[in-house]
């Protein structure tokens, strides 16, 4: 390990590797820089730089004209969009401050700064600079255990300048019609933070769509967020079983929402509270299938006979929340160069809703759904947790059920400027559901490296993953790269799952390669190369898949087996606050 390190800054030292630098303040002309005291606003200026800046341009013949034919430089009122402070404003610190974050929080955005001049006669100007991320996104994904290309997504996140993400993917069907997705969403229309997302998907059985309009809780200096949305999917959820092939069932979604919520409180120190409308159709099919590559047919178990029933639940629903949070940058964590911010405190949010029948409910229930998410630590040792749950208490049978929860407890641990040791532990599980659930040690998110087609599935997981990860130096100024050695193990509990079994540990070894481009960018790309260590009867020993993730935010991602299962007519984080 430590000699393939020395040999990447040995290479670096030879094509130009530089440490990671902050963008140069782009100050207004004579004017000396100060702090915010209640001085009036008289101007506000923005400037936007390109993900290859100014000062590394320069070293690199023939890029910047290339940079300029590719990426379109965001617009100046995207960037105010995000602003809380604006020409005439008393001059707010705090405000400042968590503009700066605002921004830093977008996708398109890889770093920002917001600075204050002198201007004289009690009077200061802002000047706002931004550096891009590149506009173009690419997401890759090939075999577990062959070079074959599987997925392929691209598109913009930054379309135009304007703050608009459009993103089309293509998954292979296997034998199937192929799936074509696309996304569109806005960050920010007529000078606000303003988004609308559409998404569409056309499955290789079945397919979704959705449309959400928002004006989400993006910064404890709003007063109000609201949102409305709509969605439908029809598909076949599979089931996993222990000594052959998968079971689907077929399954039916129809969901709708709308909610308003205000804040109580000062910034950093509040309360939320709103409520919303609810309406979430869920119709799984009793006859289920094996979906083979000469076509879907028809299974002769009987595990899933009569376990599933339609509900069509309309609700009203109160939400509440709380927030004691704070917010300090870090670089190192979740990428290898580019800034974070991270939450210290707590938050917390609750739903609860009655079906009325009135509103055409079919069955009279209460759901309870709540999150919450903690921090703790420096920047050289940090702690999060974010934690769900949800549960439903029927009527008719006079006890609770649909009990779901998910959670997850990272830590960071920064040895060294160029070491972090990053430990995370989740766990996911369910019981006595009425919708179609199971959970798989193979789940992208909550799952394991290495066991992806792994048939170890339950009501219950827990899954440890230890990564040790180096940071070995730019190549040029076009990239920063990095090694991760890896161990994970993970357990499956049986619970009331269809086919659930309880299993010993699966432990998975290896090493990933990390990159981000340009340096200070913060979509990483890995490349992990896992040795599966346990047998697990169909999955191969050795295994590589390669990803992208956008850590603009440090978010909690929900296991795609837990998503698929629980109420969605609900945003599970008060409307998404950051």
């Amino acid at each position: 390990m430590r000699s393939l390190r020395w040999l990447a800054v040995a290479l670096g030292a030879a094509t130009g590797i530089a440490s990671g630098q902050e963008p140069a303040v782009v100050a207004p002309a004579a004017l000396k820089p100060t702090r915010c005291a209640g001085q009036v606003i008289r101007r506000v200026d923005v400037d936007v730089d390109y993900p290859i800046t100014r000062g590394d341009l320069a070293r690199v013949r023939g890029l910047e004209r290339l940079q300029q034919r590719i990426h379109a430089l965001t617009r100046p009122d995207v960037v105010r969009a995000f602003m809380l402070l604006a020409e005439g404003d008393p001059c707010d610190e705090a405000r400042r401050a968590e503009s700066e974050r605002l921004l830093r929080a977008q996708a398109f955005i890889a770093q920002a700064s917001v600075s204050v001049f002198d201007a004289g006669d009690e009077g200061v100007v802002l000047a706002v600079n931004v550096v891009d991320e590149f506009a173009i996104t690419m997401d890759v994904s090939a075999a577990v255990s062959s070079p074959y290309l599987r997925r392929f997504g691209t598109g913009s996140s930054n379309l135009g300048g304007r703050g608009i993400t459009l993103v089309g993917g293509w998954h292979t069907g296997l034998g199937y019609r192929d799936e074509y997705s696309l996304t569109a969403r806005t960050y920010a229309l007529g000078g606000r933070p303003l988004q609308i997302t559409a998404t569409g998907t056309q499955r290789t059985l079945g397919g979704e769509w959705s449309l959400d309009v928002a004006r989400p809780f993006i910064t404890d200096f709003q007063r109000v967020a609201w949102r409305v949305g709509v969605g439908q999917s029809d598909g076949y959820l599979p089931f996993a079983r222990p000594d052959t092939d998968a079971v689907a069932l077929g399954l039916r979604r129809i969901t709708a929402d709308a909610g308003v919520i205000a804040r109580i409180g000062s910034p950093g120190k509040l309360f939320l509270y709103g409520a919303s409308l609810s309406r979430e159709l869920v119709e799984p099919s009793s006859n289920p299938i094996v979906i083979r590559p000469t076509g879907p047919l028809p299974d002769t178990t009987t595990a899933l006979n009569g376990r599933y029933a339609r509900d069509d639940a309309r609700r009203v629903n109160v939400v509440a929340g709380l927030r004691r949070v704070r917010f300090f940058t870090v670089t190192g964590f979740d990428v290898l160069e580019g800034t974070q911010d991270v939450l210290t405190g707590l938050q917390a949010g609750l739903v609860v809703g009655r079906s009325l029948p009135v509103l055409g409910a079919t069955a009279l229930d209460l759901l309870v759904s709540s999150d919450l998410l903690f921090g703790v630590g420096g920047a050289e040792r940090y702690t999060r947790v974010n934690a769900r749950w949800q549960a439903q208490y029927r009527d008719a049978s006079a006890r609770w059920g649909d009990v779901m929860w998910d959670a997850n407890a990272t830590t960071y641990w920064r040895r060294n400027a160029d070491r972090t040791l990053v430990v995370t532990a989740t766990w996911a599980g369910g019981y006595r559901s009425t919708a179609p659930f199971q959970l798989t040690l193979g789940d992208p998110v909550g799952g394991l490296r290495g066991f992806e087609i792994s048939r170890q599935a339950g009501g219950e997981r827990f899954v440890l993953r230890v990564e040790d990860r180096w940071y070995l130096g730019r190549i040029s100024t076009l990239a920063a790269v990095g090694l991760a050695p890896f161990v994970g193990i993970g357990f499956m509990g049986a619970r009331d799952a269809p086919f659930g079994a309880t299993t010993h540990g699966a432990v998975a070894v290896g090493v990933s390669l990390l990159a981000t481009a340009p340096p200070p960018s913060r979509r990483l790309f890995r490349l992990d190369l896992t040795l599966r260590v346990t047998p697990d009867g169909v999955s191969p020993v050795f295994s590589f898949a390669t990803s992208a993730a956008d850590v603009a935010r440090m978010g909690f991602r929900e296991p795609a087996d837990i998503l698929r299962s629980r109420s969605r007519a609900i945003a599970p984080s008060v409307f998404n606050w950051p």
